[in-house]
């Protein structure tokens, strides 16, 4: 057990090491190539109330379809180790987020005797090479109701995909089709304000897009790349103002001066977003109030 400490100590180390060692190092965005294989390992943690546990993560993976900023990534095949068994994953929803700022993955594992475990990562850019990326890895995994939290130091980079394979029926290597399961995307809003606010003063609000299940559960929290429009009414329903943007790491915030001439009374805040298809909208009412002598 010390020695496999001191492995993943080593490993986490190297990995940051070796990828500052090959060139300047950034956090702009990282360019994935469509359609090559790459490659994603790293060591971590598993951590529940009682134990924290070392940990190791290693998939090869596609960057596929891209709309926008946004690519999905088709998982060829995958490995992660919890309490010393190798589970293999299965079932996978993956896209990289902004530019490659950020990762997203939702699945399945499981191990040779059958035990299966669910898996949900939010990977963030920690800084690249010339052709490596660092990616920070946090997560949850869930097993028979009961949850841990992940986290891991993962390197990111173009290799031969185990996919790869030189048939000498056909002579060049050939990529193997991988059949991507469809899964239907839900998001709900989180708005934060303030109820009252006195004329000649600011009102400011926060949008968070959260991804959630079908069972209602949320998958990751605070979604970055969401395209969000907000508009702001009166007590008379005239709109004062309309926002378009998009969610950063806190979200999506606004301002709205209100002006000592604007009517007293109920406001409203109609907020909508979209991401991979799916819509959500929300609408709150504030209350522009006089300001106390």
């Amino acid at each position: 057990m010390k020695m496999l400490n001191s492995a993943l100590l080593m490993l986490s180390a190297s990995i940051i090491l070796s990828v500052l060692t090959v060139g300047s190092f950034h956090t702009a965005f990282a360019d994935f190539q469509l359609s090559k294989p790459y490659v994603l390992d790293g060591g971590g943690f598993v951590i529940d109330d009682k134990t924290i546990e070392n940990s190791f993560i290693e998939m090869s993976f596609l960057p596929a379809e891209q709309v926008g900023s946004k690519i999905k990534m088709k998982i060829n095949d995958g490995t992660i180790i919890f309490e010393g068994k190798d589970f293999l994953f299965l079932q996978f929803d993956a896209d990289i987020l902004r530019e490659g700022r950020f990762l997203r993955l939702i699945g399945f594992a499981e191990d040779n005797q059958g035990e299966q475990i669910s898996l949900r990562f939010f990977g963030k850019l920690l800084g690249k090479s010339t052709d490596e990326f660092v990616y920070e890895l946090r997560g949850k995994l869930e097993r028979d109701g009961k949850e841990f939290d992940l986290y891991y130091v993962t390197k990111s980079g173009l290799k031969v995909a185990p996919q790869l394979i030189e048939s000498k029926a056909t002579g060049p290597p050939q990529i193997q089709p991988i059949v991507e399961e469809k899964s239907e995307t839900k998001i709900e809003l989180d708005v934060g304000y303030y109820e009252r606010v006195y004329a000649r003063s600011v009102f400011n609000f926060n949008v968070k897009v959260n991804e959630i299940s079908s069972e209602e559960n949320i998958l990751i929290n605070n979604l970055p790349g969401v395209n969000i429009t907000a508009e702001i009414y009166d007590s008379l329903d005239n709109k004062m103002q309309e926002y378009k943007g998009i969610t950063e790491e806190l979200g999506f915030s606004g301002q709205f001066n209100v002006d000592y001439t604007f009517p007293y009374g109920t406001y409203k805040l109609k907020v909508s977003a979209e991401y991979n298809g799916a819509v959500a909208e929300k609408e709150i009412e504030f209350f522009v109030v006089r300001r106390p002598n």
